[in-house]
């Protein structure tokens, strides 16, 4: 294992008061804290904190229900699952906080490669007594019975336990043979988050989008007119492949997972208003329920709706694709992350109150409603289905002509 040269120097000392040090490598930030607090004398205190300036990260001790990311500026990374070596090895210096009030500039001058057998002083800055700091060989002894360094799997305890162990035998830190952070208490800073979400955009846009809209303009320069739908397709598209990289990339939300939710349709009414509930049993011409309360009120909607001669008839202005799509989705026992033409075609069905489509785009069929579908869904009720809707756009056309041209006398 390596080691590495740190120069510890006391932020607005003058005459500069410092200590170069050999520190070990292979360990934890939580670890190194319990070192750096012995090397400068400080209190042993988890209320430490590192800052990486130039690469824009903060390490500290992980605690439940804080804050991590304090600032738009810093990621914050816990120092238990960091070791030091992701960042000793790139950057040139950090600041160290020990949570007494005092900083320390520690200046990484030396990457070695021969490993140390403990941390120790190698030289400071003379005259040292106005900081109130021993002379290093005590120091130093200190640091061999405390921090004797042996290498093994990696030791991920927190700062308390590791201090608890220290004081109380003389075992000394276990270094890690390979070195492997964890990340999963890692959070990113806002800076962060936006140039994830910048770098999406300018990615799809220069890229796969960009493709697709110099192919349309070639199109166009030979004689042949631009598709102005195929170019608002194209946009759509990209819109929705980037919403869905940063749901992945930026939010960890994994895409590819289908886990039920387990909607169900008294409690998709609730999360609507009253008067929109009352809307609602309206255009089904509910009787006798404007004197209901909530609770009730969804219950008689949910009861009507589900009513397979209600269901079919709400159904027959639906197109073939949105029906294929509903079919598809009641297939998706666990439901699914549909694409955007898929989700377009499951609106009407959202709409009907047959479909859940949550803020994240995903789409899950409650089992009520798939089980009262079943028993509509005949070859007769689909012929019936298809006219009405043929019939419907008929009409449709109708009115749209006489509109245009208007009736003649």
């Amino acid at each position: 294992m390596k080691a590495y040269q740190i120069k510890i120097i006391l932020k607005n000392s003058k005459p500069p008061v410092w200590r170069r040090c050999l520190i070990p490598a292979g360990i934890t930030f939580s670890q190194l804290a319990l070192i750096l607090e012995d090397i400068v004398e400080s209190e042993r205190c988890d209320g430490y904190e590192y800052e990486f300036y130039q690469a824009g990260i903060r390490v500290r001790e992980w605690k439940e229900g804080e804050r991590q990311a304090a600032t738009y500026y810093y990621d914050f990374q816990c120092a238990s699952d960091t070791f030091i070596d992701s960042l000793a090895d790139k950057e040139a210096w950090f600041t160290f906080r020990p949570g007494d009030g005092s900083e320390y500039r520690a200046e990484i001058e030396k990457r070695l490669s021969e490993a140390v057998g403990y941390p120790a002083i190698i030289k400071e800055k003379t005259g040292l007594q106005a900081c109130g700091w021993r002379d290093a060989d005590t120091v130093n002894r200190e640091l061999e019975q405390r921090y004797p360094i042996q290498y093994g799997e990696p030791d991920y305890r927190t700062f308390e336990e590791l201090r608890e162990d220290v004081e109380h035998s003389n075992r000394g830190l276990t270094g890690a043979c390979s070195p492997r952070d964890k990340t999963d208490r890692n959070n990113p800073s806002g800076k962060t988050v936006m140039q994830a979400f910048a770098d999406i955009i300018m990615q799809r846009c220069t890229n796969e989008l960009k493709e697709k809209l110099m192919e349309e303009t070639e199109r166009r320069e030979e004689g042949g007119d631009a598709d102005l739908n195929l170019l608002r397709s194209m946009l759509e598209d990209a819109a929705w492949q980037m919403k869905r990289d940063i749901m992945e990339e930026i939010l960890g939300r994994d895409v590819q997972k289908e886990e039920s939710r387990h909607p169900d349709i008294k409690g998709f009414l609730l999360e609507e208003t009253k008067d929109t509930l009352r809307e609602m049993a309206e255009d089904l011409h509910l009787t006798r329920y404007k004197s209901l309360d909530k609770n009730s009120l969804a219950e008689k909607i949910r009861d009507e709706i589900l009513k397979p001669e209600v269901m079919a008839k709400r159904m027959l202005l639906l197109s073939d694709a949105e029906i294929r799509e509903f079919e598809k989705a009641i297939t998706k026992e666990n439901g699914y992350y549909p694409d955007r033409k898929e989700m377009e075609n499951l609106e009407k069905l959202y709409d009907l109150t047959y479909v859940m489509l949550y803020s994240d785009d995903y789409a899950e069929v409650p089992r009520e409603a798939a089980e009262i579908y079943k028993t509509i869904n005949t070859p007769a009720y689909q012929e019936e289905r298809r006219g009405t809707y043929w019939l419907y756009h008929c009409l449709m056309m109708v009115d749209l002509l006489y509109a245009c041209c208007g009736a003649t006398g």
